[in-house]
């Protein structure tokens, strides 16, 4: 025991342990969140990166272009998979699969809503190396009625049962052999499968095999090992052309790898249209913050341990009279910083696996201890510990090797402050990141809560909508018995819903339009009590008359801009070769993200409808049992078709659920930066007060007050903080001004958010300050000076 308190690292430890532990503390809180936030990052760049050959596989988009305004559709035409493979020698393998659409399983008497299920080919296992629990992947999907199920659904819908063989029923119609089951699709890819249906199955209306003008078929092609990928887009830039002149679609393909983390193509040929880049923009600010975190964190330890030196500064030097070289000081003294930083790996692990369940239910992962402690993840963060002690002792290992041992065992008067001016640079340093942490979070958290409250244009409360799998005559019989039921306000019927919707058509004939411009309309079918239940505001002209179903339209404030109409009412616009008039212009809505601009939309009224969805309005107050009976009088509708159904409030906030997840990441990384900044503060207090005790006795000797010293000392760390302030401040202005433009509705930049952020961050410094000053200010000057 004698021998390890005579090392260095202990006599130190044992002399300072408060302050040695406050810093081991520091680094472990920074070292924490930066393992969390590898963690994720490692998470989002993996996506699709685990399939066989992924480095090859390309998904084949239509490039659309109707009015000028370049688009992209994620399907294409379905006979564009077998002529890829039979006319390009650069493709080796090919598969198409088409997405199912408010499907329904059987089982026995269970019935179970379908997510995540594909028709397809047995191509998808040669392409994608799914990997298979039970059945014979060169066989599985071969025969007419076969279905592929995941091990969730298995388990879900089997139990414990050997599901090979069984039967299901698909939609009530389809009687499917289960031949295979497949491990469940992880979180980090973007093709979710649950269900692998025979392509055969397909109706024949869905099934449309020889058209090149129905684009429905997702579809995957993998190149050649050698296959130049820019070139091979760049063929496929005419090649629809050659099978349909008419066609406004350009095909290119998009690598696999790139699919959820870029959303664009990046081959350089073709201009990618995507307003939305995908999550590679936070994976770089969250790289941003770890680098932050972990700056601060080897701050707090390079200003502790040049504190340090001054406190040791003798003790170096008598060691180099003694002979130690600089070799050997700088050898020990970046051991004592590996010592620590080891320290705070260990304590900053635990952390992680004390805070994951947490962690996972912020970013919305899965992960478990053991995927947190593979060997790869151990190597890394032992990398990073072995970085983090490098960067944060290589600076007081250089300073206190170098001390004269004349000058630090009789020092002359101002060389006992060596290092004091760098440490306040590093207190700046890390309160100016911490402010703009603040100022980010202060900004996000407004630019949230107004596009949750911001008004959209239509009432999103206490509406459920319905959408029942039966014929039209049915969804009428059943929205009149939802009307009679106590509780119901209104009930009207509709073919969309205004969250992300996607039915659309482009027009280019309407009075005044002699350019022939075109314009892509959002289509909205309704009945004459659409409008009125969702309280869309009508500002020009008059509503549909009831009962009677003409060739009229009501249309938006976009699209009278879009469409360059004065007094729109009365004039004429075609869709096809029907002719409508304009009865009336509402109030834009939005039915997109804030982030995205209105667009015109075509509201109209028609015999014939393409999809029905039943829309009640509550009555105010408690309705979870009236939803119950709306439920149960659904499935009494519709035998075979378990209830399918929204609440038009909950998937608009769903919207907003990355945002959400930003800030709250982004809010937990400001809160460790504030607490790791103040450690710092705290223990840099904690040496300036010490190395000051002696002015402090002479100046209470002479008669200063608590509160005169306690001002003194307040007044020169506030002096760091407000500089901090100063610096900051337009960092995160230019940072939240870039961030904000990616929304076409976003709050305005206030300077009531720049005096929350200073006010916020000097009441943290002076609590932080607090403890230190009044135990200085009370000092017994006695006791100061007895050693003088």
């Amino acid at each position: 025991m004698r021998k390890i308190q005579s090392i260095p690292f202990f006599r130190s430890f044992r002399r300072y342990n408060g302050l040695v532990l406050l810093n081991i503390s520091g680094l472990a809180l920074g070292l924490a969140g930066v393992i969390l936030i590898v963690i994720w990052i490692s998470h989002e760049i993996s996506y699709d990166r685990f399939f066989t050959n992924s480095d090859r596989i390309y998904r084949v988009e239509s490039l659309m272009n109707f009015t000028g305004e370049p688009f992209i559709w994620k399907v294409v035409p379905a006979p564009v998979a077998e002529s890829l493979l039979g006319e390009f020698p650069e493709v080796e393998k090919v598969v198409r699969l088409r997405s199912g659409y408010n499907d329904v399983i059987k089982v026995d008497d269970e019935l179970y809503a379908v997510e995540n299920l594909y028709y397809t080919t047995n191509e998808y296992f040669d392409i994608f190396s799914a990997k298979v629990i039970s059945g014979d992947p060169s066989r599985l999907l071969e025969g007419h009625a076969e279905i592929v199920i995941s091990r969730r659904m298995a388990d879900l819908m089997f139990g414990g049962r050997d599901p090979i063989g069984r039967a299901v029923l698909l939609n009530n119609k389809e009687l499917l052999t289960v031949t295979g089951v497949i491990e469940d699709s992880p979180s980090n890819t973007h093709l979710k499968i649950d269900y692998l249906v025979s392509l055969s199955v397909l109706p024949e209306e869905a099934n449309v095999v020889n058209t090149w003008k129905s684009f429905a078929f997702i579809t995957y092609v993998q190149l050649e090992e050698n296959a130049d990928a820019i070139q091979f887009n760049a063929k496929l830039s005419d090649y629809l052309k050659t099978k349909d002149k008419e066609s406004k679609a350009t095909l290119l393909i998009n690598p696999l790898r790139r699919l959820y983390l870029y959303r664009n193509h990046g081959l350089g040929t073709t201009v990618y249209p995507s307003s939305d880049r995908g999550p590679i923009g936070m994976v770089i600010i969250f790289a941003f913050i770890g680098g932050v975190l972990l700056l601060l964190a080897c701050i707090n330890f390079i200003n502790l341990s040049t504190a340090f030196a001054a406190e040791r500064a003798k003790e170096t030097g008598i060691r180099k009279v003694n002979g130690a070289s600089r070799a050997g000081l700088i050898m020990q003294l970046f051991g004592e910083s590996l010592s620590q930083t080891l320290l705070a790996t260990v304590a900053a692990l635990i952390i992680v696996i004390v805070t994951l369940p947490l962690f996972n239910r912020i970013s919305g992962l899965d992960l478990g201890i053991a995927q947190l402690f593979s060997f790869s993840r151990i190597a890394g963060f032992l990398g990073l510990a072995l970085l983090a002690g490098i960067i944060a002792g290589v600076y007081p290992a250089l300073i206190l090797s170098s001390f004269s041992p004349v000058k630090v065992i009789r020092p002359l008067p101002g060389e006992t402050t060596q290092g004091s001016g760098l440490r306040k640079i590093l207190v700046v340093m890390q309160f100016t990141l911490s402010v703009i942490f603040i100022f980010c979070i202060v900004v996000m958290n407004r630019q949230i809560s107004y596009m949750q409250k911001k008004n959209l244009g239509f009432n999103k409360d206490r509406v459920m909508v319905i959408y029942p799998t039966t014929s039209v005559e049915k969804i009428d019989i059943l929205a009149e018995q939802i009307e009679k039921l106590p509780g119901v306000s209104e009930v009207a019927l509709g073919g969309n819903v205004p969250v992300r919707m996607g039915n659309y058509t482009t027009l280019s004939k309407w009075d005044g339009n002699v350019s022939g411009k075109a314009i892509r309309f959002h289509k909205m079918q309704v009945d004459d009590r659409y409008l009125g239940l969702l309280g869309i505001e009508l500002i020009e002209g008059k509503e549909f008359i009831a009962g009677a179903i003409g060739n009229e339209v009501i249309v938006n404030e976009s699209a009278v801009k879009k469409m360059e109409m004065e007094d729109p009412v009365g004039k004429m616009i075609w869709m096809g070769e029907t002719r409508y008039t304009i009865i009336g212009v509402v109030k834009d809505f939005h039915f997109h993200k804030l982030k995205d601009e209105v667009l015109p939309v075509f509201i109209y009224k028609n015999k014939d409808w393409w999809s029905k969805r039943i829309f009640v309005k509550f009555d105010p107050g408690d309705y979870s049992g009236l939803v119950d009976r709306i439920v149960r009088l659904v499935n009494e509708t519709t035998p075979g078709f378990p209830a399918r159904y929204i609440f038009l409030d909950t998937e608009i906030g769903r919207y907003y659920d990355e945002e959400r997840r930003l800030s709250t990441l982004v809010n937990a990384a400001t809160v460790l930066s504030i607490v790791i900044s103040c450690i710092g503060l705290f223990s840099f207090t904690a040496f300036t007060i010490r190395r000051r005790r002696k002015e402090i006795g002479i100046r209470k000797a002479y008669g200063a007050t608590a509160a005169t010293v306690l001002f003194m000392l307040q007044k020169e760390f506030s002096m760091l903080v407000l500089t901090a302030s100063l610096i900051a401040l337009p960092g995160g202005y230019f940072i939240m001004k870039r961030w904000l433009s990616s929304y076409s509705f976003h709050i305005d930049l206030n300077p009531l958010y720049f005096l929350a952020t200073l006010s916020l961050i000097i009441i943290i410094a002076a609590l932080t300050l607090i403890y230190h000053t009044l135990r200085a200010a009370n000092l017994n000057p006695a006791d100061t000076l007895r050693n003088e």
